[in-house]
């Protein structure tokens, strides 16, 4: 029996997520809650989004581990906030259920001290849950050197998600008279939109920036050609990712994860995509069959692959499709939830 605790909604029996378990015929069970997650600056995370997520893990934590018959062989968690209470309380009451912590990303911290004291939060952590998920075998490969006496076991499991209406979304476009010509970049973790907004200066060509945090759009002045977009969620993030003439994944950070949300939700919509070359980028995508790479930094190389894409509709189109298709094989939820059964279930 699994139990996993999603934050979008109470119910979530219709969705692929819970489709695909049943399809597999996996026991499950879901405490589903709809939780306003987003913020924008460093007080409402620490003052709104961690006490709301700690409450709603004491509360998924007694109905789950505590109260539920049967017990669940393993509790499926996605926030470091829930794995340390989910393994407190498994810890405090003795209990034999599993904590499997999906997402793990440890991204270090600029102050020497503050990534001590990061460190030692996740090692903590580590020491209370049975098994994380990564979205990158580089990161599992760094995590078990960099924690070695943890109890954990590191799992690589590429990252799937679901493009709701994305059939329906291409179409409209189509029939709407195609893109509308914005190249558009989103995202707040580990961007370079310093090196995009250079490597567009002067092209025929403008820049959507589809971010809600100041820091990540730090340095980046709007102009007739650029804008920063805010604001911008769930459907209409997703109609403007439709639209889209091409996609640019800039990144600013090799080993840790990132990007991998935009780069799948723009290859479910058939798009072309611009990506930062990165450790973890190179498992999603494939230069010249489903993306164009560049080097972390490069103005040049962006631009040049930028120009390539603006001046080529053919190669667009064959990038989107092979784009949409390795979607549709590898990165689906359908085959994300295969991968989490199976990692869940190995030895």
């Amino acid at each position: 029996m699994l139990h996993f605790f999603p934050r979008y909604d109470k119910d979530v029996s219709d969705q692929p997520f819970a489709t695909e378990l049943r399809r597999l015929g996996v026991p499950h069970r879901f405490f589903g809650a709809s939780l306003n997650l987003r913020y924008a600056t460093l007080p409402g995370l620490l003052l709104r989004v961690y006490p709301t997520l700690a409450w709603f893990a004491l509360r998924s934590a007694v109905r789950s581990l505590l109260f539920s018959r049967p017990r669940p062989t393993a509790a499926v968690v996605g926030s470091d906030v829930e794995a340390l209470v989910f393994g407190a309380i498994r810890l405090l009451f003795g209990l034999r259920t599993l904590i499997v912590f999906e997402t793990l990303i440890i991204t270090p911290r600029r102050s020497p001290r503050m990534d001590a004291i990061y460190r030692r939060y996740y090692a903590l952590i580590l020491s209370l849950i049975d098994l994380a998920i990564c979205h990158s075998s580089g990161e599992v490969a760094r995590y078990a050197r960099e924690f070695p006496a943890s109890r954990c076991r590191f799992a690589f499991v590429p990252y799937g998600t679901t493009v709701t209406g994305a059939a329906g979304l291409m179409a409209a476009t189509a029939a709407g008279g195609g893109m509308d010509g914005a190249i558009v970049a989103a995202g707040r973790s580990g961007r370079d939109y310093r090196t995009l907004a250079a490597a567009i200066a002067g092209l025929p060509c403008r820049l959507d920036i589809i971010c809600d945090t100041a820091a990540a759009v730090a340095g980046i002045a709007a102009s007739p050609q650029l804008r920063v977009v805010t604001g911008c969620f769930d459907r209409d993030y997703i109609a403007a990712v439709a639209r889209a003439l091409l996609v640019v994944v800039p990144l600013s950070v090799d080993d840790v994860s990132a990007g991998q949300m935009v780069l799948l939700q723009a290859a479910a919509l058939g798009k072309a995509r611009v990506i930062t070359r990165t450790a973890t980028t190179l498992e999603y995508a494939s230069d010249g069959e489903d993306a164009l790479f560049v080097a972390m930094g490069d103005v040049a190389a962006m631009r040049e692959a930028i120009e390539r894409l603006i001046a080529d509709p053919a190669l667009r189109a064959r990038l989107g499709a092979n784009a949409a298709a390795r979607f549709e094989r590898e990165h689906s939820t359908e085959a994300y939830v295969r991968g989490l059964v199976a990692a869940i279930g190995a030895p």
